[in-house]
């Protein structure tokens, strides 16, 4: 799967890279030229291959080395700990930084702890207490 990434990606970049470079070599020389100095289309060149780099090939080296999504689930002997293993495997890979602000922000707006989520639900009789406190035990509390 992410061999196959590779070779769509370079191939498409490949694609890309021959139609435009004819332009990008004329804009590189007329830039100079207007400037009348040397060093401005290299310059110009440089800040492309920067560009190019950050919005083109940093997206795909973190799709290529994302976490695969396993098959689990709790009903065919995954754990719960397999889950949220996955979870915060995930969450880390993806820059997920927790803002206080924003979560304050949305439990202004309505929206429950995990904790607090899985006591309503064992206030229901869903879940029971104890496997509340299982779950929840190490989670920290926001």
């Amino acid at each position: 799967m992410k061999r196959n990434l590779f070779i769509i990606a370079g191939i498409f970049l490949l694609i890309i890279g021959l139609m435009v470079t004819g332009n990008i070599i004329i804009v590189g020389e007329k830039i100079a030229h207007l400037t009348h100095l040397w060093w401005t289309e290299y310059a110009f060149y440089g800040l492309l291959l920067l560009l190019a780099g950050y919005f083109l090939l940093l997206p795909m080296w973190r799709i290529h080395t994302a976490p695969p999504f396993p098959v689990l689930a709790v009903a065919d002997g995954g754990t719960c700990e397999e889950l949220q293993s996955f979870g915060d495997k995930l969450a880390a890979h993806c820059d997920y930084i927790p803002d206080t602000e924003l979560r304050a922000l949305a439990r202004e707006g309505g929206m429950r702890t995990f904790r607090e989520d899985a006591w309503l639900k064992a206030a229901q009789g869903i879940t029971s207490p104890a496997e509340v406190l299982r779950v929840t035990a190490s989670k920290k509390q926001s």
